[in-house]
């Protein structure tokens, strides 16, 4: 069948995830969204989780790296980052994965995509002006990746929680972003899709005096034997 030919480089890179009773929509799912900036880089938690206006633009440079049955997949990417409004940002992103292989034969391609992340709440635990606080919010992406003969597509949603603390003049915020994922592979004429489970996080270290930010994440997608992504981010942009 067409469906298993244009999951060939899922065989190549991917055969410990198959094991054990995996569709071929949940491989088709998961290939998707480690091919997309979805999965494939550490999430990036925005400035309104981090009780910080955004008031201009900015930029965030991310790396991933994901080991996969001894094959490793290393992807970078820019993210633009723009302030919709005092609680939301929107993102455009675009960057290359590549991919190293036992066999060689396999291909790096091109990905890209857009998010939106809003902050729903904002909870101080304390009464303090410098206490800590909870914030929760809201994130939805839309990814893409074209490998050779393939494309695939992703479609994310999640609800990040950050503690937010520190002095004033640096703001520290452990994070997790639980979330599910929508994926996509077609080619030759075909598609297959399905979803699956993700979990995100990290720990964000953001300057409020320059507009440098750090963080240090994981991204996985959950299927069996599935390894998870860890990078790191480092955001410049106005005080």
């Amino acid at each position: 069948m067409r469906t298993f030919a244009f999951l060939a480089c899922w065989l190549v890179l991917c055969p410990a995830p198959r094991a054990g009773g995996q569709t071929t929509n949940d491989a088709a799912a998961y290939l998707a969204i480690i091919s997309s900036p979805a999965g494939a880089l550490p999430p990036i938690l925005s400035s309104p989780m981090l009780n910080r206006s955004l008031r201009d633009l900015s930029v965030a440079i991310r790396y991933g790296h994901l080991p996969v049955d001894g094959n490793n997949v290393n992807t970078l990417d820019g993210r633009l980052l723009i302030p919709a409004s005092p609680n939301v940002v929107v993102g455009v992103n675009a960057g290359y994965q590549n991919v190293s292989c036992k066999t060689n034969v396999c291909n790096g391609h091109v990905i890209g995509g857009a998010n939106v992340e809003g902050r729903l709440a904002n909870l101080m635990l304390g009464s303090t002006a410098d206490a800590a606080r909870v914030t929760i919010g809201l994130d939805g992406e839309a990814g893409f990746g074209l490998r050779s003969g393939l494309t695939a597509f992703s479609l994310t949603g999640g609800v990040p929680v950050a503690l937010v603390s520190g002095p004033p003049s640096v703001r520290i915020a452990p994070f997790i972003a639980p979330g599910i994922g929508l994926g996509r592979v077609s080619g030759n004429g075909d598609a297959v899709n399905g979803t699956r489970f993700m979990l995100g996080g990290g720990v964000v270290f953001q300057s409020m005096r320059t507009g440098v930010g750090a963080s240090v994440g994981f991204q996985k997608a959950f299927i069996q034997n599935g390894d998870t992504t860890l990078g790191v981010t480092l955001t410049l942009g106005a005080k």
